[in-house]
C-alpha cells in the first residue's frame, strides 16, 4: 500500500507541472492565471466532493472496489488526453534535459517556489490538525466535521477560480501578494475565535478558498519568470512550484506537530499567520529587485 501511495504521488506530481504549463501555453498570455486555475480547479473539485462520496461509499462496498473505481476514472482521464488534447510540446530535445535541470538552480525561480512553500506550510500547520482543533477546541459536534470539510472543498474550488480571474487582471506579484495578506489575517484571526463555532465556519472556509487562490497565482509566477529567463524549461519550473506546494503541506504537518507538542493546539494559528508573514517579506524583496 506505501509503494502504492508512493507511486500515485509520483504521477500525480508530474501530472500537475506538465498540464499546469501546457494549459498556458493554450491560452492567450494574459489569460494564464485563468488556464492553471481550470486545470486545478479538477483537483479542488475532487477534493470538495471526492473525499467525502469515497468515504461514503467505502462503508458500503469493499476497498477494493472503491480502488477499482479510482482506476476506471484515472483511465477515462486518459481516453480524453488521447483524443481531446491539443499537443501543446515545446519541441525540445532529450538534450535540453541537462538544461532544464540546471533550470531548476536559476535563483529567481527558487526565490518563487520559496514563497510557495512558505504560503502552505503556514495554511497545513493548522489544517493538518483542523479536525482535532474543531472537536476538542471549539467543541464542535465529530459528525459536523465532515461537513466542514466540504465547506473547505467548496470554498477552494471558488477560490482558486477567482485566484485565477486576480492574477489575470492584476498580474501574478499582486495576486501572489493579495492571498498571502489574507493567509496572514484570516490564521491570526482564527486564534481569537477558535472557540466560536459560527467564526470557525467563516473562517475555515476562508482559509480554503485563499489556500486555493494561492495556487494560479503562484503558479502563473514561476512559469512567467520560467518564460523570461529559463523559456526552454517551463515544464521543469511549474514542476519546481509543484513540489513546492507539496514541500509546504509536508513542512506544515511537521511544524505543527511539533507546535502542538510545545503550545497546544491553537497555536497552530499564530505559526501559520508567521509562516506567512515570512512569505510576505520574501516576496517584497523579491519584487524590489
Amino acid at each position: 500500500m506505501l509503494a502504492a501511495r508512493f507511486g500515485s504521488g509520483l504521477g500525480h506530481g508530474v501530472f500537475l507541472a506538465v498540464a499546469s504549463s501546457a494549459a498556458t501555453r493554450l491560452v492567450a498570455p494574459e489569460r494564464a492565471g485563468s488556464a492553471v486555475a481550470v486545470v486545478f480547479g479538477g483537483l479542488t473539485l475532487a477534493l470538495a466532493f471526492g473525499v467525502p462520496i469515497g468515504t461514503h461509499l467505502g462503508g458500503i462496498w469493499s476497498w477494493q472496489t472503491i480502488f477499482m473505481g479510482v482506476a476506471i476514472c484515472g483511465a477515462i482521464g486518459v481516453l480524453g488526453l488521447a483524443f481531446l488534447m491539443p499537443n501543446a510540446r515545446d519541441g525540445g530535445e532529450p538534450k535540453d534535459a541537462l538544461h532544464n535541470l540546471m533550470a531548476l538552480l536559476d535563483r529567481r525561480l527558487l526565490g518563487a517556489a520559496l514563497i510557495t512553500v512558505l504560503a502552505y506550510t503556514g495554511s497545513f500547520c493548522l489544517f493538518s490538525y483542523i479536525s482535532p482543533l474543531l472537536i476538542e477546541v471549539t467543541g464542535m459536534n465529530a459528525a459536523f466535521v465532515s461537513t466542514m470539510m466540504l465547506v473547505y472543498g467548496v470554498a477552494a474550488a471558488i477560490g482558486n477560480i477567482v485566484g485565477g480571474r486576480i492574477t489575470d487582471r492584476l498580474g501574478p506579484d499582486k495576486a501572489v501578494m493579495i492571498v498571502l495578506i489574507g493567509l496572514a489575517i484570516v490564521l491570526a484571526a482564527i486564534w481569537p475565535a477558535v472557540h466560536s463555532v459560527p467564526a470557525m465556519v467563516v473562517l475555515i472556509a476562508a482559509l480554503g478558498a485563499l489556500t486555493y487562490a494561492a495556487v494560479p497565482a503562484m503558479q502563473a509566477r514561476v512559469i512567467g519568470i520560467a518564460e523570461r529567463h529559463a523559456p526552454k524549461a517551463l515544464a521543469a519550473a511549474a514542476g519546481l512550484n509543484i513540489a513546492g506546494f507539496n514541500s509546504g503541506i509536508a513542512l506544515g504537518s511537521l511544524v505543527g506537530g511539533g507546535v502542538i507538542g510545545a503550545f497546544g493546539l491553537t497555536a497552530t494559528a499564530i505559526f501559520g499567520a508567521g509562516a506567512a508573514i515570512i512569505g510576505i517579506v520574501v516576496l517584497t524583496l523579491q519584487r524590489g529587485k
